[in-house]
């Protein structure tokens, strides 16, 4: 039986949504029309997520302003600033309930072909490490491990759960785990301190488990 080593501590997350409006003030000349804007004060940020892995690329528009974005290959959008208060997500054409969105807090809408849930993320955290986010749409309980099964990063995520842990930042090849071992596995991936990163554990078209991976981002501000 191969020994594993669980690592606990908090849980953070650093969302990757860059705040320009500082620089651009300490620019040579304050040009801020280099920099692109910043999200308006008091914004929340949402994104959308299949909870399956599909091919089928899929139309998403996040509020009432916001431009179309297209998610496809179990992938999720980029998560998109809005404002704090009611909003509401369409996705292929369909609009869903509106919801109570707060300012400063991050959400994925998990859309799994006829209905939308929405997950509140976890909250951001210190940008010193590199945050791994597991979203677990699978049947059973999951650990985030090394590739190996050696290392448990978050010990048994429930179905349709999240959670997230900071790790440094470090090449490793990352898996998910039951009690029958380990399931799936990512590539070797370069983590970096200050950037987030989201993994989806769905069911795999020919059965099983797949586990895919994206560095998260927010969708570019409009200029007015």
């Amino acid at each position: 039986m191969t020994e594993r080593t669980t690592m606990r501590g908090p849980a953070w997350v650093g969302l990757v949504c860059l705040w320009m409006s500082a620089s651009a003030q300490a620019a040579p000349g304050g040009d801020a029309s280099l920099y692109d804007p910043a999200p308006p004060a008091g914004s929340a940020f949402v994104r959308v997520a299949p909870s399956a892995v599909s091919e089928v690329a899929l139309s998403v528009r996040v509020g009432s302003t916001s431009p179309s974005l297209s998610v496809s290959g179990g992938k999720a959008s980029a998560y998109v600033a809005v404002p704090a208060g009611p909003t509401t997500v369409e996705v292929a054409s369909i609009r869903g309930d509106s919801r109570a969105v707060e300012a400063g807090r991050y959400y994925t809408v998990v859309y799994d072909g006829k209905k939308q849930r929405w997950l509140e993320d976890p909250a951001p955290g210190s940008r010193a490490k590199a945050s791994l986010v597991l979203y677990n749409f699978t049947a059973e309980a999951l650990d985030l491990v090394t590739a190996d099964g050696a290392t448990v990063l978050l010990d048994e995520v429930a179905r349709d759960a999240v959670a997230a842990r900071a790790v440094n930042g470090v090449a490793a090849a990352l898996g998910v785990s039951a009690d029958q071992g380990v399931l799936a596995t990512t590539p070797t991936l370069s983590l970096r301190n200050g950037a987030s990163y989201s993994l989806f554990a769905s069911p795999a078209p020919g059965g099983g488990v797949s586990l895919l991976w994206q560095e998260n981002t927010t969708a570019p501000i409009p200029r007015k």
